[in-house]
């Protein structure tokens, strides 16, 4: 077993070794030996690193009394250094590092016999996405399995990277630049003011580290004016929402240094009814789409005095704060105030007696906010949270561009369906026949019989080899309506207002494109939307979540802002499309997609998954494999090319909190640790 001689630790505290060149693309097991009376050891983390910036982790713990620690891990190819860091405090002594390789069987006989509930979903997930792919998709969700180890309870997250002691609190309200926070006042709302959580809730408001002036604001009350010129923010607590001493400290800090935004809400967790805290709620950056549904309205929020002062009205909404914060976001966006922004510490511990307001109360505020926006939103009835759907406006053409090479049973069957499952909107479809050689017969007949439809016209461009790109641009230069929407062959609506529904979204002008709910044939989520920097350049949202499932905070159901979408359904405004300059060639067959959804972010569009589109997705039944045989190798190049482009938000999108994990298959589970800019308050 080769063992590795670590360097002293540098002022991170972070020791490294030169790893041996024939361990590169193995298998391994790690072994940390550790000083017998190291005492508790906490986590460590593992960075495998190269010259291509490669980068993998791994979080090996020692169990009490145990003086070495294990993990499985596969060692990415091309890997030049690896680097150990302990997360929680270093245990006292020299540490041993040793690697030992094994087998891929070896690999997935320990990993299954530890998860074997695990093993069986990437086995069904892996058929799920039929034979072309099967065996890669298999190895890729084996090698996930070695990061399931991570040891994710939420009590060590808390212990490692939320703590904070009086000293820490301290620190904080002594700040350098202190001078610059604004001051926070607080509006305190309680049904009943003398309740065991609205009691719990003003303790909290008192006990803060910096000093806050609070009211408690009944039904038909005013905004105080007495108030000092100092006081900048206004926090909304509602009874039952217990601050951590620090919260409104440090939402003064971000305030000042996010240049005083219109507002700033926060992550937040449960209280117990023993206090014990659980079930984080780690939140996006606020976006219209999933500020409709109420999931973002709870928890403390700071509004800009003159905000508040602006828009008194909102202040009848009493006793009930969910629905001030959420009239008020909605009313400041109609005037142009921007979105706000998010704090990502848990600054809110919520009582399970806590008060909530009324689904019926949240559902008046959509539908004032409707009325004077001249929309039509649709709220389905039913429990918290709310689903809202825009209606389109008025009548809007479509055209349907589908690039197919028109390989396989499928694509009759998908594109029929399409044809006659979309009802409510007006649309024609192009479908692009990328082939070098002339149709066959079967090819001719299936030609024929959709062409038979007036709504199709065929559109051949031939190509040497699929060019998902070209295909789409060249159809998209002849086009005319308004909206285009780019369709894969091997999807099949499972509702007939699937279109409507996207087009619905573009009813807000500031929504430039929309995505749809992919589901693979056993009703499992396919994609649900991409986060940025998940498997390391983007990864569909929810997959394989079940259909009806509600996933984290019901992201898995609800409509919601984005920052990319995948092009086997998106619709998008033509003028934008034109604007953009369509999508890029050099990105061929993958990454197109989500390209173009980050040029129009970066143009100030919105992104938008409309959670009514549900349709099915054979993904890639019609290629198989994009990269293999003479594009064996251009893979790398254009996640190179992707990460030169978009680093930023590869690193951090702000629609993943950085509180959760970017490891694939795992983004709804806690970060080890957190990625939270060096800047922010520690």
């Amino acid at each position: 077993m080769p063992h590795l001689a670590l360097t002293g630790p540098d002022p991170g505290g972070i020791r490294r070794a030169a790893l041996p060149a024939e361990l590169a693309g193995q298998w391994c097991r790690v072994r940390l030996r550790l000083p017998r009376h190291a005492g508790r050891a906490g986590l460590a983390r593992l960075r495998f690193t190269g010259s291509a910036g490669l980068h993998q982790e791994t979080f090996p713990h020692r169990p009490p009394f145990c003086p070495r620690a294990t993990a499985l891990v596969l060692i990415p190819p091309g890997t030049e250094t690896v680097a150990l860091e302990w997360l929680g405090g270093a245990p006292e002594g020299e540490t041993g590092l040793e690697l030992l390789p094994c087998s891929r069987r070896h690999a997935a006989l320990h990993l299954g016999l530890r998860h074997p509930w695990r093993i069986a979903v990437t086995l069904a997930g892996a058929v799920a996405g039929g034979p072309a792919g099967m065996m890669r998709r298999l190895r890729a969700g084996i090698a996930a399995l070695a990061e399931a180890d991570a040891p994710a309870s939420y009590r060590r997250w808390i212990a490692l990277f939320d703590r904070w002691d009086n000293r820490r609190r301290m620190a904080l309200a002594a700040a350098p630049d202190r001078a610059d926070w604004p001051g926070i006042a607080a509006l305190f709302f309680a049904c009943d003011p003398a309740s065991a959580a609205a009691r719990a809730s003003r303790a909290a408001l008192d006990g803060q580290t910096i000093a806050v002036a609070t009211r408690r604001i009944a039904p038909g009350e005013t905004l105080p004016g007495a108030w000092p010129a100092n006081i900048g923010y206004i926090a909304l607590v509602q009874a039952g929402e217990v601050l951590a001493p620090h919260a409104l400290g440090l939402l003064a800090a971000h305030a000042a240094r996010l240049g005083r935004p219109a507002f700033l809400y926060a992550d937040e967790d449960r209280l117990s009814r023993r206090g014990r805290r659980h079930a984080p709620l780690f939140k996006p950056e606020p976006g219209r789409a999933l500020m409709l549904s109420g999931t973002l309205a709870r928890g403390v929020w700071l509004v800009r005095r003159d905000v508040l002062a602006a828009m008194p009205a909102v202040l009848a909404r009493a006793p009930w704060a969910e629905a001030i914060r959420l009239d008020l976001w909605l009313r400041a966006q109609a005037a142009g105030l921007g979105a706000g922004r998010r704090v990502p510490f848990v600054l809110t511990h919520r009582r399970a007696d806590a008060e909530a307001a009324p689904t019926a109360i949240l559902a008046r505020v959509i539908a004032e906010e409707a009325a004077r926006s001249e929309s039509a939103l649709r709220i389905a009835a039913g429990p918290w949270p709310l689903r809202v759907s825009p209606a389109p406006r008025g009548a809007a053409r479509v055209n349907l561009i589908v690039p197919s090479a028109l390989r396989g049973h499928h694509v009759a069957r998908c594109l029929s369906g399409v044809l006659e499952r979309t009802e409510g909107v007006s649309f024609d479809l192009r479908l692009v026949r990328s082939a070098v050689a002339p149709p066959d017969a079967a090819e001719r007949r299936l030609l024929a019989r959709l062409g038979a439809d007036p709504r199709v016209a065929v559109e051949p461009v031939p190509m040497a080899v699929f060019d998902y790109a070209a295909a789409n641009n060249a159809a998209a230069a002849r086009c005319d309506a308004p909206f285009l929407c780019l369709l894969n062959d091997d999807v099949l609506p499972l509702r007939p207002h699937w279109l409507a529904a996207m087009l619905g979204e573009m009813a807000d002008p500031g929504v430039a494109i929309v995505g749809a709910r992919l589901f693979y044939p056993d009703r499992r989520t396919q994609h649900g939307g991409v986060l940025m920097g998940v498997g390391g350049i983007s990864d569909h949202m929810n997959r394989f979540l079940p259909r009806r499932a509600p996933g984290y905070a019901h992201r898995g159901v609800l409509s919601q802002d984005v920052s990319a979408v995948t092009g086997a359904c998106l619709l998008i405004r033509r003028d934008v499309f034109v604007a953009l300059g369509g999508l890029d060639p050099g990105f061929p067959v993958l990454h197109n997609d989500v390209d173009l959804c980050l040029r129009a972010r970066k143009a100030g569009h919105r992104v938008v998954v409309a959670a009514a589109a549900e349709l099915l997705h054979y993904e890639s039944l019609s290629l198989g494999h994009h990269f293999a045989g003479a594009r064996a190798g251009q893979e790398a190049a254009e996640a190179a090319r992707m990460q030169a482009r978009h680093a930023e938000v590869i690193a951090a999108d702000p629609f993943h909190n950085p509180n959760l994990s970017q490891r694939r298959g795992q983004e709804w589970r806690l970060a080890f640790p957190p990625r939270l800019a060096a800047d922010l308050p520690a």
